[in-house]
């Protein structure tokens, strides 16, 4: 094999496979016709080519919860609060809004009184 498609290979790759926004304009584009298929390439993006991206487990757990996934959801959302961004303001009002919509009240209000505990100089806008 050349040189030269070598070289295009692995930068394709780079370039395509490791961003979030591809993996979520593919997922996206298989969703309503292959559903299965989606759920493969989810499973994919979050662990082989983008597993250490916050964005893509905040894709996964948005996917997994409008699949109908909640322990899936929740599961994401532990890892990117947990270790891959424990400070992230919109990973936290993510995993909180999903807990309310899962009616754990109580969970939301943990989540939010965790990240005002961990990180006091941030400051969430109260946006009801």
């Amino acid at each position: 094999m050349p040189a030269a498609q070598i070289c295009l290979g692995t930068s394709f790759h780079e370039i395509f496979c490791t961003r979030a926004e591809f993996w979520a304009r593919y997922i996206r584009f298989l969703e309503p016709d292959r559903p299965e298929a989606a759920k493969d390439a989810m499973r994919r993006a979050q662990g082989i080519h983008c597993k250490g991206r916050h964005e893509t487990h905040l894709l996964a757990a948005r996917f997994h919860e409008r699949h109908g996934d909640p322990a899936a959801a929740r599961t994401a959302y532990e890892l990117v609060l947990g270790k891959l961004a424990p400070g992230l303001v919109s990973a936290v009002l993510a995993s909180a809004n999903f807990e309310r919509r899962q009616v754990r009240t109580i969970d939301s209000c943990a989540a939010i009184t965790t990240f005002q505990v961990t990180f006091p100089a941030a400051v969430l806008l109260d946006l009801a």
